[in-house]
This record gives C-alpha cells, structure tokens and sequence, in this order.
C-alpha cells in the first residue's frame, strides 16, 4: 500500500481544503517539518481516518464530531481522501476512498431554519474499475485491500513519539501488557488464568471433602474404657485438622470399634431382657394381688348392702303389686276411649246421611228448572247473534263509504294547497332571479378588480416574508455578536492565564536543567572515582584517565527516579502552556473570522434594507436596522390587512354569485314540476268529487254517526245476551254439581255406617274384656286414676326399678368375688411393691446402658458407612488439585526459581524475532558498539519476573548492562532500532502483506551528528526505490540533510502544507 494522493477539508486543524501531493517528493525519503502544534502529525492522522474512521493515536483516539476543524464554518462539509496503491494480479491498482465524519450542518429551510442538525458519517470506496464499492462492507473490504487492520497499521506505518522509548525501558510486566495487544498472546494469560480457576475450584472442591470428612470424623464417640481410645482419638483430630493421608488408619482403627460396640451392644441387650422378664413376673403377682385384696373388699361391702336391701323386700313387693293395678287400669283406661270415639263416629255418620236425604228433593227441582233457564238463553243468544251481524255488515259497508268520500275531500284539498304554494315559490323565484339580473351587472364590474387585488395581496406578502428573514438575520447576527464579545472577554482572561503558565514553566525548566547538570556532574564524579590506570573507561573506553572530574558535591544530588518525574513535571507544565496558547491563538482566528464575516453580513443586511425601505443608509448598527425594518413591517402589515379584508369581500361576491346561479336553475326545475303536478292533482280532485256526489245516495245511514252508534247497539246487545247465556249456564252448572255431590254422599255415608256400627261393638267388647282381664270394675279402675296423678305413678315405678337393679347388681358382685377369692388367703403387697420398684430401677439402668452402646455403635457405624466408600474418589480429588496446583504456579511463575509465566515465554519469542531485526540498524548505528539481547533465561526468571528485560551487549569490552543505563541518544537509536524492527516483524507475519509507507515521529534531537547522519542513512537504505519514508520532525539539522520537505505552517485559519523540492 503507497499513499498518492491526500485530500483534506475542515478536518483537524486544517480548516480550509488542502492536498498533499505524495508523487512531488524526487528522493522516497522526506521530512515532515514545521513548529511545535502546526499538525505535522495530522497529515498521518488523515490518512489513518481514511482508511479506517478513527485518528492513529492509540492513547487519545478520536472519531466523529472531535476531528472536525474549529477553523472551518459549520456550512462546509469535512472529509478526508485518500488516494492510495497497491499492487495486484496485474501490477499496480489505483484505489480512492472518501470518508466524511460525523458533523454539524445548519438547517436552511422549514420550521428549524438556521438552527443546526447532525450528519452521520459515512465512507466511499472507489476500486480500480471505476465501481463504487457498496457502503455497508466498505470498511471490511479496506481491511482486505491494505491487509491490516487499524491497530496494525498504526503499528507498522507509524512510528509515534516517545512510545518505543517507553517500551524500550519499561519492565517485563509493562512490556508484557504491550506486546499482548502487538502479537496477540492474551491466550496464553487466559490459558494460565484458566488453570489458576480449575485449580482453586478443585481446591474448593478438596476443601470440601476435608471440611465434610472433619465434620463427620468429629461425630465420632469413643467409650472410656475402650483400649484404643488415645490412638483414634490422635486420628480423628488429624481428619479434623484436614489431614486426610490418614484417612485408611482411621477407617482400620474405626472397624475394630465398631465390632467392640457391636459385641457391647450384643451383652446389654442380653442383660436388659433377663432383668425385663424378672420385672415382669413380679409385675403379674402384684396385679394379681391387688385384684384378690379388692375382692375381700367389694365382697364387705356388697354383704352389708345386701342385708339392707332384703329389710325393704316386703314393702317393696306391695308397691309393686300396687303398680300393677296401676297399669291395669291405665290399661282399661285406654280400651274406653277407643270405645267412645268408635260411638261417636257411628253417631256422626247415622246423622249425616238422614240430613241428606231430606236435602236430595229440593235439589233435585232446583237442577231441572235451572236446566230450563240455561236453554232459552242460549236460544235468545243465538236470534241476537244473527240480528246484530246484519246491522254490524250494514254499518261496515257504510263507514267504508264515509272513509273514502273523505280521503277524496283530503286530498283535493292538498292538491290545492301544493298547487297554491308552487305557484307562488314561482313567482318568488322569479322575483328573486330578477334581482339577482340586476345584481350581476353591478357584481361583474366589482369582480374585475379582483387579479389586480390578489397581486397586490402576494406583493405584501412577500414583502413581509422577505422582511421577516431579514429580521432573523439581524437578530442572528446580534447574537453573533453577542457571542464575540464573549470571546474578547475569554480571550484576554485565556492570555492572562498563558502568561502565568509560560512564566511558571520557564522556572520549572531552568530547575530541571539546573539539577540535570548536578545529576551529570555527580554520575562523572562517580565514574572518576571508579577509574583506575590500565583499565578502559566505560564511557569512552581509554585505559589512560590523566584529568579525571572532581565532585565538589556541594550541592543536593536527585536521584535518577526523582530526576524523571521532575522532567515529566517540566513537560506536564509545557504541554499546559502550549494548550492554552493553542486556544489563545484558535480563540484569536475565532474572533477575527467573526468579525469579518460579521462585517460583510452587515454590509449585505444594509444592502437589503435599502432596498426594501426604498431609500439609502448607511452605517446603521444591527439595533438601528432592526428598529427600521419593524417600523416597516408594522406599515406593511396595516396595508396588508386593508388588501386581505378588500380581497376577501370580493371573494365572497364571487361565491354568492355563482351560487345564486345554481339556486336559479334549480328552482326552475323545480316550478316545472310543481305545474305538472298541479294538473295531476286537478284531475284527482274531479274524480274524487265524481265519487263523493255518487256515494251519497248508496248507504243504508245517512251520516257516518248513524252507522257508527247503530254498529255499537248491536255489539252492546250481542254481549248482552252472551252475558245473560253465561250467568244461565253457571247456575245450571252449579245446581247439577250440587245434586251429584248430594247423590255421592248418601252413597257413602250409606257404605261406612255399617262398618262404624260394627267398629263400635268390637271396641265395646274390648273394654268389657279388658275390665275382666285386671279385675277392675268401672267404678273401681276410674277410682284408682282419680287418686293417683301421673307423676305418682311414674315415681313409683322409678323406684321398683331402681330397687330391682340394685338386688341384681350387689348379687352379681358378691357373686364375682367369691369366685375370685377361691379360698386364697391375701400376700403383704407392701413387700412386693417395693421388690418391684428395685427392679424397675435395674431394668432403667440396663436400658440406658444398652441404649448408649447400640447409640455408639450406630453412629460409628454410619461414620464408617460413610467415609469408607468415597476413599478412592478422594485420593483421585486430591492428587488432581496438586497437579493443576503445581502447574498453575509454573505457567504463572509462581515457583521459587520459576518466576517467568507462560505468555512472557512465548513473548521472548516474538521479541527475539523483533531483536533480529532491530540489531541490524542499532549494530549500524552505534558504529558496531552494542547489540540488544535478552536478559538470560535464569537470570529472568530469579527473583521476580524479568523475562522481556533488554539487556546491551557491548563489543567493546564484551560486558552486558541494562538497556537503561544508555545515554538518550543512545535510547534514542535503541527505541527507533526497535520500532523499525517491530515493523519489520508485523509485516512478516501479516501474511506477505506489503506496505510502501512509513512515518517516523520520533526525537532525532537527541542525537549527535554522526548518529543523526547514520539514522538518516539506514532510512534511505530502507526506502530504496519503493518505501515511502516521512520523518516528522522540527530538528534544524534534518533539513540540511534531507531535501524533500513537507512544509507545515500554521495561521489563523488553520494548517497549511506545501513541498519544497531541492
């Protein structure tokens, strides 16, 4: 890739439209050259954001709307071509690529006019047919074409200020974090960080095992007497401590327990059972016992119970004969009372059926005359019928008659009045159309004015519109203003500051120089007192030192360290002042822009005032112009208004008139047809009349009252004589149902006397039985009811009962305790309670015993069962997490001795290959004194990581020292050595990738003549006749060294360039 053609416009600090030409330079070496902040390094920064959107710094990357000039008006659009070879199947092939950045753009038409809107970026690519190539894989194809992406590119094409300087005396762990984004080798970190992870997740894991197999060893209970006890116990404490190597000891020792507790088990149970059975015969003759003793008492009591129960017997035998008489007649009592309702019910029904047969005479007449009646309604009902129907059909035909003689009459009434009403709608409208003739004339010649009002209507307006821009303009223009003025008052504020900062860096600096000759004058000090005759000096290398310097050391020496951050302070404070003449100097081209563009914007506002005012001014402040062009809008507006109202007053002339047209015809229209139907309605009206006269004589009534009131008496006298029919018909019906009913009874009541008469005899007999039955006559029985109430009774028999039970039961329980005595004389049950309580006190402490041995045989059981079986996966477990222990902290150089990791390994690689490279110009350069080599292997990897440190080995006496301990123009010639081999090694392994393009912005300041002359060389021998090499550079020296210069100035519009070719 070799750039041809550089095309720029309001990008970066180039406000105007620039063209760097890269086919002018004769030699393929040339130099960049101008002052401090000109934007040498922005022709680079173009060509990166053409080919890829983005500046080349790696540190402050920009993008969009930050790479758009401050020199340029908002109204210009940015962009950046680059024009660009690369060679191809067929030699050479020409590219172009247009990227334009995210920017401002001011809107020039609509309700946002004048404000601004934002435009997204966007690219083109042009391929060597002339094809565009689509935009949307645009920036994919570029990367295909140039063969590296953006971060490659900045790497290989350019080689940045102080940034291999820094990689050049940076520790092995800065380097590495560098060298990772260069070459990619994060893999190897993530691989180390990945088996970091793995190991201390299977330590997690291991932690687990040891915490579950101490918490479970720890459960462990051990009997005192155990003859082991001291060793498991040491054991478990170890497994409690993690210790798990003694894990199958532990187990050995834990299955010889469990068997002793197992056999302890075995014996206690035996011990428990035989006392358990002790307790339970003693238990039995205790119970047996009490049993006998509370039948000697039961047995005494129920005796004594039994003596008074036989004392009541004889008095209780007449009570119960006396109840049995009770019950007798309670008995009879109840057959009596069956017997009367039996009697009354027979006299009931006897009764009943002789007050029906008297009634069933008289009814039966009733029904018959009834009957009569029923049937002379119904024969009057029926004449009524057929007389009402005559006179009904009669009046019907009548009223029809009536009905249409009278529709006749209405409608030839409305015929008249439609008739009446078209006629004189017509002669309105005719009024009305004689009016408008006349209007028309004199509406005609009002409406010839109407073009000429509507182009004086659109002259006001767009003399208003055109005023009103103007206004904008002016009230845009004093904000303009406005805003200058800020600027002046910020622009003397940003000087007075620049002032400050400028005066404090030149202290700064003068302290700097002054400790960095102490600090010079001390390491010569140190160096002369260290020199002996016959040996060489390591500065210049004479074995003879006749003047050697002599350190005074009056005055406080900073160290190396403390000497750089106070360099790093100096330049911290210059790059503060160079910003705030950077700002004071675009805020300047700011304020003159404005005030130029403000002037001509003033002159043309003039210029339009004038010619809308119609006379000259001259001079007038946007203020006075303003006040002007509103005292004219306000006379505009009142003419306006008085052309709109006359405009408008004609245009609703025009709307009346044409629909008065409209109205016009469509009213004659109208009045033909109302004519038409006047005639048809005439017709009608005779016709109708025709029927009237010819209906009068052809009714039975003479008014169609008389047929209505006849019609209504011959309904009143139907409805009457229907009623008359249904009162007949009810009665009869009733009379009928009566006598049935009557007839119904008799029969039977008839049927169910017998059967009360015979209900009566039975129950008559049952009484007289029932009597004889308890011996007890009428008299007797009523007697034994009268003297005893029910409550008596019912005590009575309450207290028989009661008596029997309780015989019954003492007989029982005497009966029951003999049979339990037998005979058998009682035991001293004190005696035998206690025997038993000390048993029971035996069989508590077996129990216990014997639930503690098989408690403890259990639990080591369960230990066992479950520490035992995963013994083997344990092992495994752990002897893994000391693998991937042991080989995380190697390839993390963790280890004593092993401090290097893994990607620092496979970096030293990749830097070798870079050293390759580097030492062939830094040998050249150095006039064969020094190489670049790595630190050794061991030596990098004792102590502390030090695997990518450089180390310089010297020709001269064959020693090595750290690459920090080079003078700067020494450093200088390391860093460029190093970039250019860096570049070298980037585009090796891009696969064959070629890049004619190189940009070197680097200190060549701190270089000697020779070294400057010897650098120079070893770029023009890289350029040769296809690289393209620009160094960016503001050393004098260079420009009497190389002839081709890209010259960059700065002003208050912005950058410039052009080549000067010697």
């Amino acid at each position: 890739m070799r750039p041809v053609r550089l095309e720029m416009e309001a990008f970066a600090s180039y406000g105007g439209h620039e063209v760097v030409d890269f086919t002018k330079p004769r030699q393929n070496l040339f130099l960049i050259t101008g002052d401090t902040g000109a934007g040498k390094t922005t022709i680079f920064d173009g060509i990166v954001f053409a080919l890829y959107g983005e500046n080349s710094s790696t540190q402050n990357r920009k993008d969009g709307i930050e790479l758009v000039s401050q020199f340029a008006s908002v109204d210009v659009e940015p962009y950046v071509e680059l024009t660009f070879t690369q060679e191809g199947i067929d030699g050479e092939e020409e590219y172009r690529i247009r990227r334009v950045p995210l920017h401002y753009k001011r809107v020039t038409r609509g309700a946002n006019k004048g404000k601004l809107k934002t435009v997204s970026s966007s690219v083109t690519l042009t391929m060597p047919d002339g094809m565009v190539y689509p935009s949307k894989e645009t920036d994919a194809k570029i990367i295909e074409i140039v063969g590296l992406d953006r971060g490659q590119f900045a790497q290989v094409a350019m080689i940045a200020q102080g940034e291999f300087m820094t990689v050049l005396r940076a520790p092995s762990k800065d380097k590495k974090l560098i060298f990772r984004k260069l070459f990619g080798t994060d893999l190897y970190d993530r691989v180390a960080v990945e088996l970091r992870q793995r190991a201390n997740e299977k330590m997690e894991q291991v932690n687990v095992i040891r915490q579950t197999c101490a918490t479970i060893a720890a459960g462990l209970e051990i009997p005192l007497n155990y003859e082991k006890r001291e060793e498991l116990l040491a054991l478990r404490e170890k497994i409690k401590e993690g210790s798990l190597s003694y894990m199958e000891e532990f187990l050995s020792l834990l299955t010889e327990l469990n068997e002793y507790l197992r056999a302890e088990e075995t014996k206690s149970d035996e011990e428990k059972n035989q006392v358990a059975k002790e307790l339970e015969e003693i238990s039995t003759l205790l119970t047996r016992e009490m049993e006998l003793k509370n039948a000697y008492e039961i047995r005494k009591s129920a005796g004594e119970r039994w003596k008074e129960l036989m004392a009541q017997k004889e008095e209780r035998q007449k009570e119960k004969i006396l109840l049995e008489q009770l019950q007798g007649a309670d008995q009879i009592q109840a057959a009596y009372k069956l017997y009367l309702d039996a009697q009354r019910e027979a006299d009931r029904v006897s009764r009943q059926l002789e007050e029906a047969k008297a009634s069933y005479p008289a009814l039966q007449a009733k029904a018959k005359e009834s009957e009569q009646q029923h049937k002379k309604s119904r024969d009057r009902l029926t004449e009524q019928s057929e007389k009402s129907g005559k006179v009904r059909e009669m009046a019907r035909k009548s009223l029809e008659l009536f009905s249409q003689m009278e529709q006749a009459k209405e409608n030839l009434v409305k015929v008249q009045t439609q008739a009446k009403e078209g006629r004189e709608a017509y002669e309105k409208l005719q009024q009305s159309l004689t009016e408008m003739e006349e209007k028309e004339a004199v509406w005609a010649a009002e409406l010839k004015a109407l073009p000429q009002v509507q182009k004086e209507s659109l002259l006001k307006k767009n003399g208003l519109a055109v005023a009103q821009e103007l206004l904008g303009t002016i009230e845009e223009e004093e904000r303009a203003e406005a805003y200058t003025k800020k600027l002046t008052e910020n622009l003397a504020l940003g000087q007075k500051r620049y002032e400050e900062a400028k005066e404090d860096y030149r202290k700064e600096k003068e302290g700097y120089e002054r400790q960095y000759g102490i600090f010079l004058d001390a390491q010569a000090g140190v160096l002369a007192r260290s020199l002996t005759e016959g040996s060489p000096c390591p500065v210049c290398g004479s074995t003879e030192h006749p003047k050697p310097f002599v350190w005074m050391g009056e005055a406080e020496v900073l160290t190396k360290e403390e000497l750089d951050q106070y360099k790093e302070q100096v330049e911290e404070k210059n790059r503060k002042m160079m910003e705030l003449a950077t700002k004071c100097n675009e805020t300047t081209a700011t304020i003159r822009e404005r005030e130029e563009t403000g002037d001509k914007r003033r002159e043309q506002m003039g210029e339009k005032l004038n010619t809308l005012l119609g006379e000259v001014q001259s001079g007038l402040s946007c203020q006075e112009m303003r006040e002007a062009l509103l005292t004219h809008m306000a006379v505009l507006e009142k003419e306006q208004e008085a052309v709109s109202q006359k405009l408008k007053e004609l245009q609703d002339l025009e709307k009346e008139h044409d629909r008065l047209r409209s109205v016009h015809a469509k009213r004659k229209e109208e009045t033909a047809l109302a004519a038409e139907k006047e005639k048809k309605l005439t017709a009608d009206l005779a016709r109708a009349t025709s029927l009237v006269e010819s209906l009068k004589d052809t009714g039975e009534f003479k008014t169609r009252e008389e047929a209505m009131q006849a019609d209504e008496k011959a309904e009143k006298d139907l409805l009457l004589c229907r009623k008359e029919e249904e009162q007949a018909a009810a009665v009869d019906e009733a009379d009928r149902k009566a006598l049935l009913e009557v007839s119904s009874r008799m029969q039977s009541l008839t049927e169910e006397l017998p059967k009360r008469q015979e209900e009566k005899s039975r129950r008559a007999a049952e009484y007289e039985e029932w009597m004889q039955k308890k011996q007890l006559q009428e008299e007797a029985w009523q007697k034994l009811l009268a003297e005893y109430a029910p409550e008596q009774i019912k005590k009575l028999r309450q207290e028989s009962e009661e008596y029997a039970k309780e015989v019954a039961s003492v007989a029982a329980s005497m009966e029951a305790a003999d049979q339990t005595i037998a005979g058998r004389e009682q035991m001293d049950l004190a005696a035998l309670s206690e025997k038993k309580e000390k048993v029971s006190e035996r069989l508590a402490l077996c129990q216990q015993n014997w639930a503690a041995a098989r408690q403890s045989a259990s639990v080591a059981r369960q230990i066992y069962d479950r520490l035992a079986p995963g013994q083997e996966e344990r092992k495994a477990a752990i002897g893994k997490q000391e693998v991937l222990e042991h080989l995380a902290d190697k390839l993390s150089g963790k280890l004593t001795g092993s401090r290097m990791d893994l990607e620092t390994f496979v970096q030293r690689y990749y830097l070798q290959k870079i050293l390759v490279h580097a030492n062939r110009r830094f040998t050249a350069m150095t006039a064969s004194q020094y190489r670049l080599e790595l630190m050794e292997l061991e030596d990098a990897a004792t102590g502390k990581n030090k695997g990518l440190d450089l180390m310089v080995h010297s020709f001269v006496n064959g020693g090595k020292r750290p690459v920090n301990t080079l003078s700067g123009g020494e450093s200088f010639m390391a860093a460029l050595s190093m970039a250019l081999g860096m570049a070298d090694q980037i585009q090796e392994s891009a696969a064959g990738i070629r890049l004619d393009v190189m940009f070197i912005d680097e200190g060549f300041g701190s270089l000697d003549d020779r070294s400057r002359n010897e650098a120079v060389r070893i770029l023009s021998d890289m350029a040769g006749e296809a690289r393209l090499i620009g160094i960016i550079s503001h050393v004098n020296e260079l420009k009497t060294k190389i002839d081709d210069q890209l010259v960059i100035t700065k002003d208050e519009k912005g950058s410039h360039s052009r080549w000067v070719i010697s």
